[in-house]
């Protein structure tokens, strides 16, 4: 993209009010919709969940409910890292959301 596209010579100053935004939007997500303190401890520590749930805030508070309670239905049936990770990505790419093809890739490398 053109770095006029980007903010030009205002992109790192608007990439960081971006970051503190969101990361208020995903600290508020994280207080309302994850009460199961083993799903908080997973979301914050396992890197392609913590993307997946940060992006989720982007998407909106109500994607991030469904994508919370998603994965806390998978630890409550005993899933593994790998099968939430699995899971997250299937929820993901079932969803209508712009770009989603893209975040589930990105997922998978972050894995890797």
């Amino acid at each position: 993209f053109p770095s006029h596209d980007r903010g030009g010579d205002k992109e790192e100053i608007l990439k960081d009010l971006a970051v503190r935004i969101m990361k208020k939007h995903f600290d508020n997500n994280m207080s309302y919709f994850v009460k199961n303190p083993k799903l908080k401890e997973k979301i914050e520590n396992i890197p392609a969940l913590t993307l997946h749930m940060s992006y989720a805030s982007w998407n909106g508070p109500g994607f991030f409910k469904n994508f919370a309670k998603s994965l806390d239905e998978g630890i409550n049936q005993g899933m593994s890292d790998s099968d939430l990770i699995k899971k997250a990505i299937q929820d993901r790419k079932n969803t209508v959301l712009l770009h989603q093809e893209n975040v589930a890739k990105a997922m998978i490398e972050v894995m890797a």
